[in-house]
């Protein structure tokens, strides 16, 4: 039990690390060759890192891992396994069954809406056009990623269901550009099949290569680029760096302070009001988040979390929230073994950990994670089993 529990740890650190890495350590640290390639915002991308304080900034991102890891071996509780409950409830699955597919026909409904969107290329595509409707399909792919994983663990007879309509949902952002919303449900599988299944981890090692070669060369067909060193260079590299440009400009235009008032904490319980309910929700959380007192800039959108987490919290005061995020996965990791849906919930917290976590705003991130990863699954296993007491 220990050794697994060692291993869960160092899969969760693995993930952590690779978006340390990705977003934080990259865009710095291979700026010169981007810059000598002429790539786009080359120029902008040198006057942040005009007179760069590189110490400082390498220097924050080593305690930033370490308080990471930290928080990730502080929480003592004992492990404790309950008879699979989540496995006799999901054999009774008529109400789950009902809901997949009110969910799918509603997602049909949003596909028509869309239609003349799909399959266009980023250069025909406008992410901020039809928003409701994008947003609705996003967020329920992190849902279908993670509810299957439950279904699977489970056994259920809905799991073919479950996994053709995530399936379906994700060609379909990959159609409008959602790259980021498919690898959350790419990032849940390999979570299953290593910390379920025991797929070695060579054979995981050689599938996730060949994904990441895939989609660097699908970025690039569908930008009309040539495969080439540079194209592929860029696409790599493209993401990262446009989306550390906040960063880069905070660090750049602004003092920093040590401690913030942390009005995101309030900002994350709104963001739950899904948006066809309060259009105005966007325009009332950038008021309250504490990125308003700070100039920064992401031409290309995104928000990377040093500038998340320093805007909202201070420097000192990120530190401490990162602290607690390594609590928390520490916190999942035991309670894994407790039964199925503790488990999903640690699929949510792997599968978004990578990506979204380092790449979005922190309040799109605890969205997803508490709402659409572990507290909409919980109403509806919890419905289903009040469901079965009743039939």
């Amino acid at each position: 039990m220990n050794k697994d529990i060692r291993n869960r740890k160092l899969f969760v650190l693995t993930l952590f690390g690779f978006g340390v890495i990705y977003y934080l350590i990259f865009p710095v640290m291979l700026s010169s060759i981007y810059m000598s390639d002429d790539l786009p915002l080359s120029k902008y991308l040198g006057g942040l890192l005009f007179n760069f304080d590189y110490n400082s900034y390498y220097g924050y991102i080593v305690a930033f891992l370490i308080i990471f890891i930290l928080g990730l071996n502080s929480y003592l509780g004992r492990v404790k396994i309950e008879e699979e409950y989540a496995e006799r409830e999901a054999r009774n699955d008529l109400f789950i069954g009902f809901v997949l597919f009110a969910i799918f026909i509603i997602l049909l409904i949003n596909y028509y809406l869309l239609k003349d969107q799909l399959f266009k290329g980023y250069a025909g595509l406008n992410w901020n056009e039809k928003n409701e409707q994008k947003s609705f399909i996003s967020g329920f792919n992190v849902f279908l990623g993670v509810f299957s994983t439950y279904l699977w663990k489970c056994d259920s007879k809905l799991k073919w269901f479950s996994s053709f309509i995530t399936l379906t949902n994700s060609v379909i952002l990959l159609g409008l550009g959602g790259r980021m919303y498919v690898l959350v449900v790419l990032i849940c599988i390999l979570t299953y099949l290593i910390l379920h299944l025991k797929v070695s981890i060579k054979k995981i090692l050689i599938l996730s290569a060949i994904s990441f070669v895939l989609l660097l060369v699908m970025g690039i067909v569908r930008q009309g680029g040539e495969i080439n060193r540079k194209g592929l260079f860029f696409i790599f590299i493209a993401e990262p760096m446009f989306n550390w440009l906040s960063t880069g400009s905070l660090l750049k235009y602004n003092q920093l302070n040590y401690f913030e008032i942390p009005n995101i904490l309030l900002s994350s319980i709104v963001s739950m009001i899904p948006t066809v309910v309060w259009n105005g929700k966007n325009e009332f959380i950038s008021q309250l988040s504490g990125k308003g007192s700070y100039l920064i800039e992401s031409p290309v959108g995104g928000t990377n979390i040093i500038a998340s987490l320093i805007s909202s919290f201070g420097v000192i005061g990120s530190l401490i929230s990162i602290y607690v995020f390594g609590f928390f996965g520490g916190f999942l990791i035991k309670k894994s073994y407790k039964n199925s849906f503790c488990f999903m919930s640690l699929c949510a917290f792997c599968a978004l950990m990578p990506f979204m976590f380092f790449r979005d705003n922190i309040i799109i991130f605890q969205k997803n994670l508490l709402f659409n990863g572990i507290l909409l699954p919980f109403f509806i296993i919890k419905c289903n089993k009040v469901f079965s007491r009743l039939v």
